[in-house]
């Protein structure tokens, strides 16, 4: 049982570290102008609210990383991962929660790859948390 708490500990961790990574790259990319340059708004999502929604589902999505993968991988795995968090962003919460359609594209027609780049970014910070505490 012991065991069993610290690695799910320790994938929430690694999934909240992943989440605190697209935070601050993603406030990093507004401030240089990335996000006006495809003219996306992310400013919005960088209030202090919505860090500690993205810590807590960075960490319950974290949880993926206690599916059996090669320890070496970290990079592929973290790319695998990355993938749930987009399909659920753009298949269950643009087109039902937020009103903005299949994948997102009321947004625009760059919005899936907007997200899955931010999703390969937290799948790869988080997965390179979990082996750095392993």
């Amino acid at each position: 049982m012991k065991g069993w708490a610290r690695a799910v500990s320790l994938c929430f961790a690694a999934g909240a570290a992943g989440a605190l990574a697209t935070w601050i790259l993603g406030d990093l990319a507004a401030r240089v102008g990335w996000a006006h340059r495809i003219r996306f708004a992310l400013a919005p999502a960088f209030a202090g609210g919505m860090l500690f929604r993205r810590l807590v589902f960075g960490g319950v999505f974290g949880q993926l990383l206690l599916l059996p993968f090669p320890p070496a991988q970290w990079v592929r795995r973290g790319l695998v991962i990355g993938l749930v968090p987009a399909g659920v962003q753009l298949l269950v919460v643009f087109p039902y929660v937020r009103g903005h359609g299949f994948f997102g594209l009321d947004l625009g027609l760059e919005m899936p790859f907007v997200v899955l780049f931010w999703s390969a970014v937290w799948g790869v910070a988080a997965s390179w948390w979990h082996k750095l505490t392993q």
